[in-house]
């Protein structure tokens, strides 16, 4: 059967050139995940019968169903992860802890079903729930929780034939979304180059000295991670085969976003290799990465891509990420962009299974346009920023391999600069 191929798993201010260092954000996560699959079948004879008849229970189905015409075998698949976190963070003027839902990789169920319609076409569905409390991204120095939710992930349902690929409609990844995941650490799912992940929402402080916060300004507002990458969308997504060695992908849909991807999984000998690509172009402004400080802009098209490459009889893997703007509003001061890697190595330290330690670093830059009324100067009009965001982060990872269960720890230093043209230093920074 062929299906998409999908990749799955937490600043301040300045003006008038002039230049701000933002204070350190440090954060550190201890976290408990469980994975676990599940399938059923439902059966009304006794258990006395089921052990003295029925032993091969699939079997006999496959045969009843072939001699009853019109017949469908509907497969239905029950799987789900739970991921909790405790997220221990300072800036330096204030620290706390949270247990938390990481939004990199969070906790939910899903449904899949597939059926033959013939000898050459399949049909099939996947809906996804996803059962969230306190995401990472939506928590901060003002807001130490948020309510429980139960949202809707994927709702798709496809069709596919396997010399041609399949079509499907419905919530889902778009064709971009995940191409700048690839990572054959196995530590994606908290540690990955979507760094605004663990602190998206958490505001600004301007130096160590001072602890006013920088009114809205956001992590995620001044960093540039979230560039090249797609997301879960109401989309038609078309996909080559995946089992040949390179598949490539088209989604179009909500918020006017259309994206081709391309794709690729080998084994070179003593290597394992993944990685893939992707274009997308933000025809309206309600999804676009390029933004002022508060809406998004129509008319940005960018690109993302990721590679990973592992030494087996080593167990050492590297991971490089990459995201940037190619076509920008006319509005947009200049290019963002943002790159990524990681080094880690999972050794045989104990039974139960791999502990996988890693090193990463971030670089990213964003470009955007501020009002200057929102900086409360008692100015009108609006300047244009450069933000540089640098992450680095360590950490280490222990699976339970009978248990499909992990644990971490990860640490990671975030530190912004800003270089802001069109209000003086003493404005920008309340002197």
């Amino acid at each position: 059967m062929t299906h998409p191929l999908e990749i799955k798993a937490p600043a301040t201010l300045p003006a008038g050139k002039a230049v701000v260092s933002i204070l350190p954000h440090y954060a550190a996560s201890v976290l408990l995940m469980c994975q676990c699959l599940a399938s059923f079948s439902v059966s009304t004879l006794s258990a006395e019968e089921i052990a003295t008849c029925c032993v091969d229970l699939e079997e006999r189905v496959r045969i009843l169903t072939s001699s009853v015409p019109n017949s469908r075998h509907l497969e239905i698949e029950i799987s789900g992860q739970l991921h909790r976190s405790v997220l221990f963070w300072s800036d330096g003027a204030e620290k706390n802890s949270y247990i938390v839902d990481p939004t990199s990789g969070g906790s939910f169920f899903s449904f899949a079903g597939d059926t033959d319609l013939n000898e050459q076409w399949e049909a099939g569905f996947l809906l996804e729930i996803d059962t969230t409390s306190n995401k990472s991204d939506e928590l901060s120095q003002n807001g130490a929780s948020s309510a429980m939710a139960i949202n809707l992930g994927s709702a798709k349902f496809f069709f596919s034939r396997s010399e041609l690929g399949s079509v499907s409609l419905g919530k889902q990844t778009e064709a971009h979304d995940h191409i700048t995941e690839f990572d054959l650490s196995g530590t994606d799912d908290f540690a990955g180059p979507a760094v605004s992940d663990w602190n998206g929402d958490f505001l600004l402080r301007h130096s160590p000295a001072r602890r006013n916060l920088a009114s809205q300004f956001t992590w995620a507002v001044f960093g540039a991670d979230d560039i090249g990458d797609g997301a879960e969308a109401s989309v038609i997504r078309l996909d080559t085969p995946d089992e040949r060695k390179v598949q490539a992908s088209f989604s179009w849909g909500m918020g006017g976003v259309s994206a081709v991807a391309l794709r690729f999984a080998e084994s070179l000998g003593d290597f394992d290799v993944m990685g893939g690509a992707a274009f997308a172009y933000y025809a309206d402004d309600a999804r676009s990465p390029c933004r002022d400080d508060d809406d998004d802009l129509a008319g940005c098209g960018t690109l993302g891509g990721s590679l990973s490459v592992k030494h087996k009889p080593s167990a050492i893997s590297f991971t490089a990420a990459y995201g940037l703007t190619v076509i920008k509003p006319s509005d947009a001061p200049g290019q963002s962009y943002w790159s990524y890697g990681k080094l880690a190595r999972a050794w045989p330290l104990l039974r139960l299974g791999p502990t996988t330690t890693y090193a990463e670093y971030f670089h990213g830059v964003r470009n955007i346009p501020i009002e200057l009324d929102e900086l409360a100067v008692g100015a009108g009009g609006t300047g244009d920023v450069e933000a540089v965001t640098n992450v680095i982060g360590i950490g280490v990872m222990q699976n339970l391999e009978d248990f499909e269960i992990d644990f971490y720890l990860a640490l990671r230093r975030y530190e912004i600069e800003a270089e802001v043209h069109g209000v003086s230093t003493a404005a920008i920074l309340g002197q």
